[in-house]
């Protein structure tokens, strides 16, 4: 009778790294089933069962069991097999390198596969190989900028420190810019477009200098502020005509808070911050909700919705009637009971005499009258 094989007995490392074999989806299948040989064996199920559970002769059992005692989790990885000799020696392959990083081709401005080949001696496909292997590609380029501001450093950390751990309460001016726009021009006049014949234009051109270009939108107004200089430096953007300081102030829309922030030519100079002003009231026109054009509520019930004692209210024949000046009608919880179902005659009932009944509305203050970003809310 043959002697039973013994338990296979994995360390904890070696079994989490089975296990997560298993779990990935993108590992070859021969490994994946040599890990599920060893994870059967380590749970004390024997060789002949785990060839018949996984469909594998008895003796690949027994070949992964030993290369696994012999030489650990390295030994499930196949041995290197003898096949063709490498072509490439090691030289040619940094011949290949050294032309690629730290020279450029007479007759272009960047390798190419075949100018490589050329120049080296070896055939396209082996070009690829060593640039494959490298991560190489001499066909892509970058750009980028080097600032010449000795301050740049700190001023990176000032702006994503910002963005990373704003300050409570804190007035925030972002300034984008357009800067160095090339002013060109072709040099000879574009040739219009005709049936036919798409727009033509000189494939050479000349420069005109370059220009920066600023703009601001005022959000009060509406007015777009904007400027083009030559230059892009911190005095060309701003150019104080005296030593006075300004506020920058914005209140928030339900007049509880404000923020500010200081213009000034120098630190330790600040001005007067000016006094919030009151919050307004509203009516329904100032909203956008025009009752005018609300024919459309014939069926409506507003029994479970309104205020008061109107719970018995059916407007349901009430199409075309406009409300849009009934503000401030007071308490209307006397109308409890009231049935508008015989009120068909109605439509089109205009509610604009009733004007009168609404209480004294302030108005807004100057500095948001006929601004259409302002939000109005009604005063408590």
């Amino acid at each position: 009778m043959a002697k039973p094989a013994a338990c296979l007995v994995l360390t904890p490392s070696d079994r989490a790294t089975l296990q997560k074999w298993l779990r990935m989806g993108s590992l070859a299948q021969n490994l994946v089933q040599r890990a599920r040989i060893l994870l059967l064996l380590a749970d004390g199920v024997t060789p002949k069962e785990v060839s018949e559970q996984l469909l594998v002769s008895a003796p690949v059992v027994f070949k992964w069991r030993k290369r696994y005692l012999e030489a650990g989790l390295e030994g499930l990885n196949d041995l290197p097999r003898s096949g063709q000799p490498r072509k490439l020696s090691a030289q040619k392959v940094n011949d290949i390198l050294t032309l690629t990083t730290r020279r450029v081709p007479r007759e272009a401005t960047h390798w190419s596969v075949r100018l490589m080949a050329k120049y080296a001696g070896v055939t396209t496909w082996q070009v690829r190989q060593v640039w494959a292997a490298s991560d190489l590609k001499p066909h892509r380029l970058k750009t980028f900028k080097i600032s010449s501001d000795p301050h740049f450093a700190d001023k990176v950390v000032d702006v994503v420190g910002l963005y990373l751990n704003p300050p409570d309460n804190a007035l925030v001016l972002s300034v984008d810019e357009k800067t160095q726009i090339q002013a060109l021009d072709r040099t000879q006049p574009m040739l219009p477009l005709r049936p036919g014949q798409i727009e033509r234009r000189t494939h050479d051109y000349k420069r005109h200098g370059t220009a920066s270009l600023y703009a601001a939108f005022d959000i009060l107004t509406g007015k777009v502020i904007g400027r083009i200089t030559q230059r892009h430096r911190a005095d060309v953007i701003v150019e104080p005509a005296t030593e006075e300081a300004y506020t920058i102030f914005a209140q928030s829309m339900d007049r509880t808070g404000y923020a500010r922030g200081t213009l000034a030519v120098a630190e330790g100079l600040s001005a007067p911050v000016p006094e919030t002003d009151p919050r307004p009231l509203i009516t329904m026109d100032d909203m956008g909700m025009d009752h005018g054009s609300m024919g459309g509520m014939a069926g409506m019930d507003h029994g479970g919705g309104m205020q008061g004692d109107m719970g018995a209210m059916d407007h349901s024949n009430m199409s075309g009637m406009n409300h849009g000046d009934m503000q401030g009608m007071g308490d209307m919880g006397d109308m409890a009971g009231m049935d508008h179902s015989k009120m068909a005659g109605m439509s089109g009932m205009d509610h604009s005499g009733m004007a009168g009944m609404s209480a004294g509305m302030q108005s807004h203050p100057p500095s948001e009258s006929n601004n259409p970003l302002v939000d109005m809310q009604t005063m408590s």
